[in-house]
């Protein structure tokens, strides 16, 4: 009996700006940044929606969804932006993309002889043998631990760009760039004649649009901002708004050439004080396949942010405020074709520790890009308290500031024991 090997479909070509992800067994895409992508687990699984909970009084959340949209315009991809108020794509305001020359470092000078420089790693794929630790010469070469490690080993950047936020792309980038617009409030005019919700008619563009792109093997990236606010109209409840999010993971599950990211003012529905809103905030999320907020320190009136802005911890809202932005929370993670999310375990920043609690997330804004790091507290007191005091201006300061040094301190009480013993005697 003859056996014959069964061939691949040629036509079944990797998707340019995608990376095969083993644990799901899913195409994942880069969200345009490199923090971001690592703590979801690599990136947006090809047919997933992401929710970003939008802050009270800040637009972080749009620093972050323009990253996306710039990822998109980078890899070439078809990019979908509806948001209220926006005429055409030359009014998009993306960060444009660090060009090569500018990410490479500056060249080391050479060694005397003018040969090059040899590092460890290059001797010994020459064969040179180590003189002093022979022992290593058997030992492998250590790649850095953890996804992050691996998203950086990435020269050609043909999964994430370094984008710079203090550019944007130019008006001849835009021009070029394959990206469709959808005004929020031309199209409520026009469903409004037409007797449909605004999210009736923004579910039809969406699909007519996916369904143009269908042939291509190329992604399709589509950013909704601010869904649910009072820009997408008054008479539109929060019925027909889950009925659109459920019609649209759906869709997106259906054509698997599609990422979605949406963000929503969840302050508008906690706000009220109903149990009846944060119920449907609750069914969003859950609609969505992943759910993140962006909680900043700035306007904070409740919870965890309110104790930072007590009295006894003035100097680490101080030494914080320049070093982070706000926390950044993971409400819900991406966990399609697996029974608990793959960041679970592949991530180093959020991975759990010892005690099975996970690691607090923060979000810095700085000079060029944004990053999401592990959240920790500075020292207790700060440096300069911290600081012993030189001998001549410990009595200054004691006096000063009504406070005796703890050394003075300790001496008055030996010198009264002694004392005491000596009567004692």
């Amino acid at each position: 009996m003859s056996f014959r090997k069964a061939k691949g479909n040629e036509d079944n070509k990797p998707i340019p700006g995608t990376r095969y992800q083993t644990q799901s067994q899913l195409n994942i895409t880069s969200t345009g940044c490199l923090s971001f992508d690592e703590v979801m687990g690599g990136g947006i699984p090809v047919g997933a929606m992401i929710l970003v909970e939008e802050d009270r009084l800040t637009d972080y959340s749009k620093t972050l969804q323009s990253l996306f949209e710039s990822q998109g315009v980078s890899h070439g991809q078809e990019l979908l932006v509806i948001k209220p108020g926006l005429n055409s794509k030359i009014e998009l305001s993306l960060p444009e993309s660090v060009s090569e020359e500018k990410k490479k470092r500056v060249e080391k000078p050479k060694p005397e002889n003018n040969q090059p420089r040899q590092d460890y790693s290059d001797r010994r794929a020459t064969g040179d043998s180590m003189k002093i630790a022979w022992r290593y010469n058997s030992l492998q070469k250590i790649r850095g631990p953890g996804l992050l490690a691996e998203l950086k080993e990435d020269p050609d950047n043909k999964y994430c760009n370094s984008f710079d936020i203090t550019k944007t792309i130019g008006k001849d980038g835009l021009d070029a760039a394959k990206i469709d617009t959808i005004d929020v409030f031309k199209l409520s005019i026009e469903a409004e004649k037409d007797g449909q919700s605004v999210y009736g008619a923004i579910y039809g563009k969406i699909a007519s649009f996916i369904e143009r792109q269908q042939e291509q093997n190329a992604i399709v990236r589509i950013s909704i901002h601010s869904i649910g606010s009072l820009f997408w109209g008054q008479d539109n409840g929060d019925k027909e708004l889950l009925v659109f999010l459920h019609s649209l993971r759906g869709l997106l599950r259906k054509s698997n050439r599609a990422v979605c990211m949406l963000s929503l003012p969840v302050s508008l529905y906690k706000d009220t004080g109903s149990e009846q809103r944060q119920t449907i905030v609750r069914r969003i999320e859950h609609q969505c396949d992943a759910v993140v907020e962006l909680e900043s320190f700035e306007g904070a009136e409740c919870g965890e942010l309110a104790i930072l802005k007590t009295q006894k911890t003035r100097n680490v809202i101080s030494n914080q405020s320049n070093e982070y932005h706000g926390f950044f929370h993971i409400h819900k993670n991406f966990s399609l074709n697996s029974m608990f999310p793959i960041a679970d375990k592949t991530s180093l920043l959020k991975s759990e520790g010892s005690g099975g609690s996970e690691n607090n997330l923060a979000f810095k804004l700085k000079k060029k890009k944004f990053s999401i790091e592990t959240y920790h507290l500075p020292i207790e007191g700060g440096t300069s308290e911290r600081r012993v005091p030189d001998s001549a201006s410990s009595g200054s300061n004691s006096s000063a500031t009504g406070v005796p040094n703890r050394l003075t301190t300790k001496l008055s009480q030996r010198q009264s024991n002694l004392s005491q013993s000596v009567t004692d005697f």
